[in-house]
């Protein structure tokens, strides 16, 4: 995923969940894919500025969701080596890891529902994609 569309997904995202969708949604799995699927200097840059969207349209302390994110994405790289990411629970345990986090940090509150209904949605995608030979993710 190039950090062009992982930004735009991001702000579509942000603008649908201040709208429509709960405020944890599905940026949980945006965030392991988007990890999974490139190098770390892209990566670090991405995750700030896509933290910041979301910040801004929903609200929120600036800054907050960037930090959540970028730690999540230190962990992932540093520990891709030793954490089987080819398999779908492990995705949809990161994903609802950041769900949890995010909600109980940014919000104030632990938003249970959509935590796992984004965690299914997360195991359902990570089904179906799989690491390549380089450990970057294939959709």
């Amino acid at each position: 995923m190039s950090t062009r569309l992982f930004l735009l997904l991001s702000l579509i995202l942000a603008l649908l969940q201040g709208a429509f969708l709960p405020p944890v949604f599905l940026e949980g799995l945006l965030v392991v894919i988007f990890v999974l699927s490139n190098q770390a200097p892209r990566v670090f840059a991405g995750l700030f500025v896509s933290g910041l969207l979301f910040d801004v349209v929903q609200t929120v302390h600036l800054g907050t969701t960037s930090v959540i994110f970028l730690i999540v994405g230190v962990a992932m790289l540093l520990l891709k080596k030793d954490i089987p990411f080819s398999r779908p629970w492990v995705g949809m345990a990161i994903s609802m890891l950041i769900l949890l986090s995010r909600s109980k940090i940014v919000f104030g509150s632990f938003d249970f529902a959509s935590v796992v209904l984004g965690g299914i949605i997360a195991f359902f995608v990570m089904s179906f994609a799989r690491l390549s030979k380089s450990e970057k993710l294939e959709i």
